[in-house]
């Protein structure tokens, strides 16, 4: 993999430059309307005209989104009213241009190919080393007839990632939104991190009302930058996803296999080789119901339930109990004395005019007399969100803002052990903080046509564990029964105080709407303080850097935490 380089792109742009306009405008929503993969958080935020409309019944806190459902307007990554144009993040042509397709007579069904790239190179001042960013990779694109659509994509990475990832990856080998990976070669003294990654998805419309979507990939509940109930953080994970909607109401079902990576690893049966343990695995089942009340007006209640495939008898496998979708999973767990890890949550939003607030609540456990008498037990595990977003009509196509803050008790989303915590290959599946943190952050973006401009910055601080490895419940990764008090004191932000602050701006220009291809020019700083002197020299840290990326449509890579 190692062997890979820029030059051996060069193919892709000649067959970029060659190939003709593969579809006409009028075909080309059937293409669109795939919406199986998500959108990054930029060209979501370009759409805002359209998804902060009060009388718009979408449901667009759950993603991937369902084309079945998704307004027409929304359909092409277009925002079209009457014939005016918003300016979204792509913009109608005929010059949209893929590697390879083919469509049928009569376009009941088709096959597109299209890159996937992250190619760059920037620098820092932390290490005075230089970054890179060399992703390649294929994604294709399918539809047969209007019920059936699958994606599937395979990337190549090798990455020089800032000292502050690098070392944050060194903990676990896990590089973030990615998986596991490796380092090679002398490079910059071995930073270069080199992994695989893939995902697929299968989405079936059996009805106009129910739908299903099997494969490997992300989910992602709320309408914040950040989501305290089910993010986009963690690597992709193997799941089946239900989805029925009847009027105001919208049903969601997910059954999916995670990996544990901090159990320790085991054999396979009769195998006594060295090298041939398998990771542990664990399971987790997630219901939401999402309901418009009123023009404007979306609640949604979440609940999620994490058990390990394997207990003291071996392989223990999926919980019939929790196969059943309309199920309320903590009365079943309490009957059949599961040792999963359950949690339940809340969404709501409220637009108006062109803004949107919204909110997130998570409780993981709770002491109900503890609370009332201000006593910070451990167990008393909560999470919380709170936001605003909107556009302003300005030059251009507007700007689009968003502020809000976030926030997670110690203990948090931990359990027991890494089977049963709210992780996925010791990456958070909520917030990329983990726990015992209260984060502020902003970001405003204006777009002109192909242009765009963002910036974004957050103020966090977090309370770690000390030198004697004491746990404050920062660590969900951590048993709770590991170096904590049960008997302690446990208030939020306790331990040694970490602040950061973090924050970039960017300008992209928009290269081909149809892949999503963008040249993009990022400065970025980081200052990462506390007032311990132990901590200040583990975790302190101030660096500041730029990078210059070439890029198509991707996930949300977050690297702000």
């Amino acid at each position: 993999m190692a062997g890979f380089s820029f030059i051996s792109l060069r193919w892709w742009w000649l067959c970029l430059a060659a190939t003709g306009p593969w579809l006409m405008a009028q075909g080309q929503t059937t293409w669109d309307s795939l919406a199986v993969q998500n959108m990054d958080h930029l060209g979501e935020s370009a759409l805002w005209p359209s998804l902060l409309d009060p009388k718009s019944p979408f449901h667009s806190s759950i993603k991937p989104w369902n084309a079945q459902h998704m307004p027409q307007e929304l359909r092409g990554y277009r925002a079209v009213d009457s014939g005016r144009t918003y300016g979204t993040w792509a913009w109608p042509s005929l010059s949209n241009r893929s590697l390879w397709s083919y469509v049928s007579e009569g376009k009941q069904s088709g096959l597109r190919l299209d890159p996937l790239l992250n190619l760059g190179l920037g620098s820092e001042s932390a290490s005075s080393a230089t970054t890179r960013q060399n992703s390649r990779g294929l994604q294709l694109l399918g539809f047969l007839g209007n019920r059936l659509r699958f994606q599937s994509s395979l990337g190549l990475h090798n990455t020089v990632y800032p000292l502050y990832l690098h070392q944050s990856i060194r903990q676990d080998s896990i590089a973030p939104g990615l998986g596991l990976a490796r380092t090679i070669g002398q490079d910059s003294g071995g930073r270069v991190w080199d992994l695989y990654s893939s995902q697929a998805m299968l989405s079936w419309q059996i009805h106009p009302h129910l739908q299903v979507q099997w494969g490997h990939g992300k989910n992602f509940i709320g309408y914040g930058y950040r989501s305290m109930l089910l993010s986009d953080f963690a690597p992709a994970y193997t799941h089946l996803r239900l989805q029925a909607q009847s009027g105001p109401i919208l049903y969601q079902y997910t059954i999916a296999r995670m990996l544990d990576y901090s159990s320790p690893r085991i054999l396979p049966l009769g195998q006594r080789i060295w090298g041939s343990e398998g990771y542990r695995q664990k399971y987790c089942s997630m219901s939401y119901l999402d309901w418009n009340l009123a023009p404007g007006l979306q609640v949604g209640l979440f609940q999620a339930i994490v058990w390990p495939a394997q207990d003291t008898l071996g392989h223990r496998g999926i919980d019939w109990n929790y196969l059943n979708p309309l199920l309320f999973m903590i009365p079943m767990q309490f009957a059949n004395g599961s040792d999963g890890n359950a949690l339940v949550g809340i969404n709501t939003g409220y637009r108006w005019g062109r803004q949107q607030i919204y909110a997130q609540a998570v409780l993981d456990e709770l002491r109900m007399k503890d609370l009332l008498q201000g006593n910070p037990t451990w167990a008393n595990k909560f999470a919380f969100q709170a936001g605003i977003r909107g556009w302003t009509s300005v030059v251009g196509q507007g700007l689009r803002w968003q502020a809000e803050v976030n926030g997670a008790r110690p203990f948090t989303y931990a359990h027991w052990s890494g089977a049963t915590n709210y992780a996925h290959q010791n990456s958070a599946l909520a917030h990329p903080m983990g726990a015992n943190f209260v984060e502020a952050l902003g970001s405003i973006a204006w777009f002109r046509g192909p242009w765009s401009l963002t910036l974004r910055h957050l103020i966090a601080q977090q309370g770690l564990s000390d030198s004697t490895g004491l746990n404050t419940g920062n660590n969900i990764h951590a048993s709770y029964w590991n170096g904590a008090d049960p008997s302690g004191s446990y208030p939020l932000l306790n331990g040694v105080p970490v602040r950061l602050q973090q924050g970039e701006l960017s300008l992209s220009r928009l290269l081909d709407p149809l892949t999503g291809l963008r040249l993009q020019l990022t400065t970025w700083w980081r200052y990462r303080q506390s007032t311990n002197a132990w901590a200040q020299d583990l975790y302190g840290q101030r660096s500041l850097g730029f990078n210059l990326t070439l890029l198509t449509r991707l996930d949300n890579f977050y690297h702000d935490f």
